[in-house]
């Protein structure tokens, strides 16, 4: 019985995964014909929770993808959705083109995806003779078999060498982004929380260590490249977060975000891909559940802090929502 439920439930959940992506063509090519900005999130969510139950249906190996589009939902989704429900139209864009323009662009990502994904998951129903080393390197005309192409990078020398190499740029980078984020927060001392878009950060400080800072993220891809072991990766990551931690202090949300969730992509990437080693347990799910909300909650006590409005914590559901709706700024077109 047991067997036959779950047969009808994945039966169930294929069926609504396209009945969800023809719906979303339709109300979104409703909402272009009709100039209905509503009818277009309806499309665009419709497209969203079929993305999310195709997820659904392999868990396991569709993780990545799930966490995706939870990163969709919080930067593009929320606005209009929880707009719609506070009853305003501060999520519109200047104009009806910049909003179509605005929709198009978030419906063909996620239908893309979701082609893309089905495509990578039908692979064995026509996979094809895949090209190895040996067809790209065959044996020479007189007997004597070519090196390998990717004998340099096979070798477990050459690859701990270049770990070495990039952790120890990385380290240096990190210095000088923890310098520059120092003599960031020496020059907002006293200043408003708006005039750190307006400055440049050759006004507060040099070029060699802005220049060293900004290298820091590319410095970190390399070395997490390299597929390290969780604990160095785990300080790399956090001492990534932590150059963050400036701006987020003057109030500039946007930084530490995209930070933590790197941070937390990279630990789903390396759970989907390390065979040998656990990276995500049980208590660090837990505690994950737990301070998503809690992080949330506190972006949001950031924006009031950096406006000087008094933050009422007696009503969390709502600045729950307010924090998601004013997560993303609105859609806008600068001449």
């Amino acid at each position: 019985m047991s067997a036959e439920l779950f047969a009808a439930l994945r039966s169930f959940s294929r069926s609504f995964v396209w009945f969800g992506a023809a719906s979303a063509a339709f109300f979104l090519v409703a909402g272009l014909l009709l100039e209905d900005p509503h009818l277009m999130v309806v499309g665009v969510c419709a497209q969203f929770l079929a993305n999310i139950a195709f997820a659904l249906r392999e868990l396991r190996t569709r993780i990545l993808f799930l966490f995706l589009h939870f990163g969709i939902f919080l930067f593009w989704l929320t606005r209009p959705t929880i707009g719609i429900c506070y009853g305003t139209e501060a999520w519109l864009g200047d104009t009806w083109d910049v909003t179509v323009f605005t929709f198009m662009i978030i419906y063909f990502t996620m239908a893309f995806l979701l082609a893309g994904s089905y495509c990578y998951s039908q692979r064995k129903a026509f996979r094809r003779p895949s090209l190895t080393l040996s067809a790209l390197n065959p044996p020479a005309r007189h007997g004597k078999a070519k090196p390998p192409l990717a004998e340099g990078f096979e070798s477990s020398a050459f690859l701990h060498a270049v770990r070495v190499s990039a952790f120890a740029v990385f380290a240096l980078c990190c210095a000088f982004a923890f310098v520059h984020g120092v003599q960031l927060l020496s020059y907002m001392s006293g200043r408003v929380y708006e005039e750190y878009y307006l400055v440049d950060s050759s006004g507060y400080s040099s070029s060699l260590v802005s220049s060293l800072a900004g290298m820091t993220v590319y410095a970190l891809g390399v070395y997490l490249a390299t597929m390290p072991k969780r604990r160095p990766a785990t300080v790399a990551l956090l001492l990534f977060v932590a150059t963050t931690l400036p701006e987020l202090v003057i109030g500039a949300r946007g930084s530490f975000a995209m930070a933590a969730l790197f941070l937390v992509f990279y630990y789903l990437f390396r759970q989907q891909v390390s065979k040998d080693e656990q990276w995500i347990t049980r208590t660090m799910a837990i505690v994950f559940l737990i301070a998503l909300p809690l992080g949330i909650v506190g972006l949001g006590i950031v924006n009031y802090t950096r406006a000087g409005s008094d933050f009422r914590p007696e009503n969390l559901l709502l600045q729950f929502a307010d924090t998601l709706y004013k997560q993303i700024g609105r859609a806008s077109c600068r001449e």
